[in-house]
């Protein structure tokens, strides 16, 4: 039995939940993260070092703070699994914001959270101040509401930066991590996402130079159509197909058990 811990979204809890070999010893339903700086701050948690404040709950968790399950130490942790899925960081303070929670807070806030929302579709490479427009739409909103939408920052991570972050969760996992990418599917307009190939690309390189373990799910697109591993027929291309799930979660038990080897 392998006492692992997930870091990352559903596209490694779920499979993994599959495995009768796989000990999970953090929540079953943890609340998911997507870049490295979240997988940081959450490692920092898990290791005594952050505290995740209640009043930026609805921007980083919308529930309960994740935690190991009870009467198990972060010292009985064979194995870290983390995924990596988004360059696009976003912080408050020294906070980092979880992008989906974020966003689904920001859409019930009405026309100033959309009006938020548009302006982080545009974050380039350099921290952008979100928000800078339209103050007056802020008086209505309560004071951590108005402070997040006025002093958060935005980016998209460059490659340095990630390579660096990389290091810093190698440190931090003393090398017991599995480094999980996003599946490089092909969306609906038959165009590939750069962003998505680039970050997968990267995280590969990272690993490949500093001979850090990897799984890229890409490959079961090498066995199977894209429309029988994901969701809709292929056309989700974030989700697995829900019966195709044991089948992922079986190529995970194979890559896990060949880079413990």
């Amino acid at each position: 039995m392998t006492n692992v811990v997930l870091i990352g979204t559903c596209r490694i809890l779920h499979p993994i939940k599959t495995l009768e070999d796989i000990n999970i010893l953090n929540e079953p339903d943890l609340p998911f993260v997507h870049n490295t700086s979240e997988v940081i701050q959450r490692m920092n948690y898990l290791q005594g070092n952050y505290s995740y404040p209640s009043e930026l709950s609805s921007y980083q968790l919308n529930g309960q703070p994740p935690s190991l399950i009870p009467n198990v130490s972060i010292k009985e942790v064979d194995l870290f699994i983390i995924e990596i899925s988004s360059a696009k960081i976003i912080n408050y303070g020294e906070h980092q914001l979880q992008l989906n929670n974020l966003t689904n807070y920001m859409k019930e806030l009405g026309e100033v959270g959309k009006d938020w929302l548009t302006q982080l579709r545009d974050i380039s490479s350099q921290h952008t101040l979100i928000y800078q427009k339209r103050q007056n739409l802020l008086n209505n909103l309560s004071e951590i509401d108005r402070k997040v939408m006025s002093e958060s920052l935005a980016r998209v991570q460059s490659k340095q930066q990630l390579f660096l972050d990389l290091e810093k969760i190698v440190a931090l996992t003393e090398g017991k991590v599995i480094f999980v990418t996003h599946i490089n599917a092909t969306p609906p307009q038959k165009i590939n996402i750069a962003a998505r190939t680039n970050l997968i690309q990267n995280v590969i390189e990272f690993c490949e130079i500093n001979n850090a373990e990897y799984i890229n799910p890409t490959e079961l697109f090498h066995q199977y159509s894209q429309e029988i591993v994901l969701d809709k027929n292929g056309e989700d291309i974030n989700h697995y197909n829900k019966e195709f799930i044991p089948t992922v979660g079986k190529y995970f038990a194979e890559r896990i058990a060949m880079k413990r080897d």
